[in-house]
């Protein structure tokens, strides 16, 4: 995998935008105030309030004060409104990223998968997105094994097997981090699961053509214990993957 450094999303980065807009933000932040704040992201359920907004792409980038901290944040691009709280449990910390659409860099940014406007019931998640008390959707996907190819369940219960090789898997699409590192983080599901783990993280460099929802083919190399610290450790994920 290219130029990986850290971490997901369940993943996050971005920008392919020729429309950037002004961008609210300032340019100064103390690197302190970014190293104080979520140094280490858990599962409590976190509050921030919006100081800043700007949309470029696809994302939102927020200025958000928490706990008497301030720091830089991107969100899916949507509209938020300043002053408003925002609820969120799972970020990921980016050092040192150039936003190439708002031409600037950031010495800290934090990637967030959900952004919430109210409260969201609390669900247990382990880091490195295998989800796993999300059953109530998970039990709604069925997909059937491509062609020459794994179902998610075989992965995780043959992984010693699997580890280092080229697979084929199939599942349907529940989450996209775009160009994050220059990569694409993309969670797949097909409704299988071994011991209680059931997604799967798979990057690809290819263009996201695709969206959530939809059912996906993938061949990839299957990596175990991959730690980009920060406290983001993936037991599985499928590196360089290519579309099928």
């Amino acid at each position: 995998m290219k130029n990986l450094i850290i971490i997901i999303a369940l993943g996050l980065g971005l920008m392919a935008c020729n429309n950037a807009e002004k961008t609210n933000t300032t340019n100064t932040q103390s690197d302190a105030s970014y190293e104080d704040a979520l140094a280490k992201i858990n599962s409590t359920m976190h509050e921030a309030k919006v100081l800043e907004a700007t949309t470029s792409g696809s994302y939102t980038y927020v200025k958000l004060e928490e706990n008497g901290k301030t720091f830089m944040a991107a969100v899916s691009a949507r509209e938020v409104k300043i002053g408003d709280t925002y609820y969120y449990k799972d970020a990921m910390e980016m050092k040192n990223f150039e936003s190439k659409s708002l031409g600037k860099v950031f010495s800290s940014i934090f990637f967030i998968n959900d952004f919430y406007a109210t409260k969201p019931e609390q669900k247990e998640k382990t880091i490195g997105g295998e989800h796993k008390n999300d059953q109530d959707v998970h039990t709604k996907i069925k997909v059937e094994k491509a062609a020459n190819g794994y179902t998610l369940a075989e992965v995780f219960e043959k992984k010693s097997k699997l580890k280092d090789q080229e697979i084929i898997v199939k599942g349907q699409v529940v989450k996209i981090n775009e160009e994050i590192m220059n990569t694409n983080w993309v969670h797949i599901q097909d409704g299988t699961e071994y011991n209680g783990v059931f997604d799967l993280t798979v990057t690809t460099s290819d263009a996201i053509d695709f969206k959530i929802g939809d059912v996906v083919t993938f061949k990839g190399k299957l990596i175990l214990n991959k730690d980009f610290g920060h406290g983001y450790k993936y037991d599985f994920l499928l590196e360089d993957s290519k579309k099928q």
